[in-house]
C-alpha cells in the first residue's frame, strides 16, 4: 500500500444491510486520519493532505507501533465524556504556536 491512499467513506442508509460479512461500527465527532507507520509515522486526512503536524500526540506514540502499519480510524478529542468536534476542527486548521497552543489544550 503506498501514500497518499483514497479512503472509503461511509453513508447514511434508511436501514443496515443484513446478512453474512457485514460489520458495523458507531463514528464518532472525529476526523478521518490514516496513519501510516513506515521509517517514520505519517498521517494523513480524508482528502489525502498529510496531517501529521496537527496531531504530532498520536504521530509520536504511533513510533510504538511495528514498521509497515496502516491505521485507519478516526482523529477525536475526547473532553468531558464525549468527543469534541470543535476542537478537532481547532487542531486540524491551526499553524504554528497556535497549534502548539491547541495540542497541548487537547491532547488525544
Amino acid at each position: 500500500m503506498e501514500y497518499p491512499v483514497d479512503v472509503a467513506l461511509d453513508q447514511q442508509v434508511a436501514a443496515l444491510p443484513e446478512g453474512q460479512g457485514w460489520w458495523y461500527e458507531p463514528k464518532p465527532d472525529g476526523d478521518r486520519g490514516i496513519l501510516w507507520r513506515r521509517g517514520t509515522v505519517r498521517i494523513q486526512t480524508r482528502s489525502g493532505r498529510d496531517a501529521t503536524e496537527q496531531w504530532i500526540d498520536i504521530a509520536t506514540a504511533a513510533m510504538d507501533l511495528p514498521p509497515d502499519t496502516v491505521l485507519d480510524g478516526e482523529l477525536v478529542i475526547w473532553r468531558e465524556g464525549r468527543t469534541d468536534l470543535g476542537a478537532v476542527r481547532a487542531r486540524a486548521s491551526a499553524r504554528g504556536r497556535r497549534m502548539a497552543d491547541l495540542t497541548a489544550r487537547y491532547p488525544t
